[in-house]
């Protein structure tokens, strides 16, 4: 059996079972204990699943594991690439930068929803690019008590994502790897 097959089954596993520990693992799975710890930490280097109770420092005891649960339930196993030996893991900023570069019009939302980033990595960075002159307001809708904006991509330097530069908590620069330029925030050029 192959290890992409291995895989598929124990990405299947994972989906029904929701919940797990390494143990459970290789008991359902009849693998080793080292096989169970390299997919669940691969896994987690791609945020596809997540320690449970992370937040905490919980003091276990002897010979208890820890839990893992399932954070992004996709269809298809992810795709664990690697250039070296080190995963190609995409940070929330590309991620977001990518979904603007695919939508032609989009609001916060479809950023959302494309990107699997968090609302506000979204708004602080569509904010970032507004003020930098890469993005621009093109709508502004009062809907179900709050305000929602739809944004237009104007500045469609590369594939690489723009980096927001600061002075304090000031955003003050953005630095575009793809032109190899720094443009001042509020200054465009």
């Amino acid at each position: 059996m192959s290890s992409n097959s291995t895989f598929v089954r124990v990405w299947d596993w994972i989906r029904e079972t929701k919940e797990f520990t390494c143990l459970d693992m290789c008991s359902a799975l009849s693998i080793s204990k080292n096989h169970a710890y390299w997919y669940i930490g691969k896994l987690l280097r791609v945020d596809h699943i997540v320690r449970k109770n992370e937040g905490r420092q919980l003091k276990r005891s002897k010979g208890e594991h820890g839990k893992y649960c399932l954070k992004l339930n996709s269809l298809q196993p992810p795709v664990l690439t690697s250039k070296k030996g080190k995963e190609q893991v995409l940070s929330p900023r590309q991620k977001v930068w990518n979904a603007i570069r695919i939508f032609t019009k989009f609001t916060l939302t479809d950023l959302q929803i494309a990107s699997g980033s968090s609302y506000y990595t979204c708004k602080a960075y569509t904010q970032a690019l507004i003020k930098a002159g890469y993005l621009k307001i093109v709508s502004k809708v009062n809907q179900f008590g709050g305000k929602q904006y739809t944004y237009q991509l104007i500045k469609n330097t590369g594939p690489k994502a723009l980096k927001i530069r600061r002075e304090g908590r000031q955003e003050r620069w953005v630095v575009d790897p793809n032109t190899k330029k720094i443009y001042e925030i509020g200054k465009t050029g």
